[in-house]
């Protein structure tokens, strides 16, 4: 008999089937769930990438609208104090397994506020609504950011979360 010491790879202690089983690309390619799955992860990356591009044109969009650029520059140093709270709030409000939750409330929130920056845009609103309505944006989508990564992992099993967040990311 082969008695049965510790881990040998052998039949029954599943690590023949752990060996068998398809991982990484080949894992998502062949579930349909998985795909799928993978797609909205990056649909969700890909929009978060173009979400960070509004940040960048923050200046030329306050001079636009008769803002003196030095207090635009000095607006975004706020904006990235504002971002970095926002980091810390999210990984204290996401203790306890609660990231997927507080993400889908800050996506809500994102969501509305970058709605109400468009409209201050357009010119609906009075020129102090500007900043406001940009700050407003800042701090959930900062909690976006600081929550994707981790939540796109838990989304998928140890077989295949590598690729899942590799390729979820390059959208």
């Amino acid at each position: 008999g082969g008695g049965g010491g510790g881990g040998g790879g052998g039949e029954g202690d599943g690590t023949t089937e752990l060996k068998r089983a398809s991982t990484g690309i080949i894992r998502i390619a062949g579930s349909r769930a998985l795909l799928l799955r993978t797609l909205m992860f990056g649909l969700l990356w890909a929009l978060c990438m173009t979400g960070s591009d509004y940040a960048n044109w923050i200046t030329e969009v306050g001079e636009k609208h008769g803002f003196a650029r030095h207090d635009v520059e000095v607006f975004m140093i706020v904006c990235k104090v504002v971002g970095v709270t926002a980091f810390l709030t999210a990984a204290w409000a996401s203790r306890g397994g609660r990231g997927h939750v507080i993400l889908r409330g800050a996506l809500a929130a994102c969501a509305a506020a970058a709605a109400l920056a468009a409209c201050v845009l357009a010119g609906l609103g009075p020129k102090m609504a500007l900043p406001a309505s940009v700050l407003l944006v800042y701090f959930p989508y900062d909690m976006v950011w600081s929550l994707l990564y981790a939540t796109t992992a838990k989304a998928f099993d140890p077989l295949c979360r590598a690729s899942a967040l590799s390729t979820s990311s390059c959208f």
